[in-house]
């Protein structure tokens, strides 16, 4: 089973790198800030950790948060990009598979027996 959060409303990403200030609409700033905010979190780190043994890196949020609050002032392409690239990772996904092999019997040495 697996559950996906998703903080941005649904808009379409464009792979073109052509697009004009016009075309490119950023969202919220304050969607990157929670999205920060989340994958900082103590309980998603700790998740992380468990799962997979390390923690995840949030510095594509926070870089993103600053690239969305200088956008809104100078329409750079290199802003846009940023934010872009945290937008298509803008999916943290929380997996519930397997972490243990199963087995069918005990181990052998279950009962102390050597």
């Amino acid at each position: 089973m697996m559950s996906t959060v998703t903080v941005f409303k649904e808009q379409n990403l464009v792979e073109n790198d052509d697009l004009t200030s016009t075309e490119f609409k950023a969202p919220r700033c304050l969607d990157f800030f929670d999205m920060w905010r989340f994958c900082a979190s103590a309980r998603n780190q700790f998740h992380q950790y468990y799962i997979y043994g390390k923690f995840q890196d949030c510095s594509v949020y926070s870089k993103a948060l600053g690239s969305c609050i200088s956008y809104k002032a100078t329409k750079s392409s290199e802003d846009r990009d940023v934010m872009l690239k945290a937008m298509k990772t803008k999916e943290i996904k929380f997996t519930s598979s397997s972490v243990w092999k199963k087995r069918e019997n005990p181990h052998e040495y279950w009962n102390g027996k050597e």
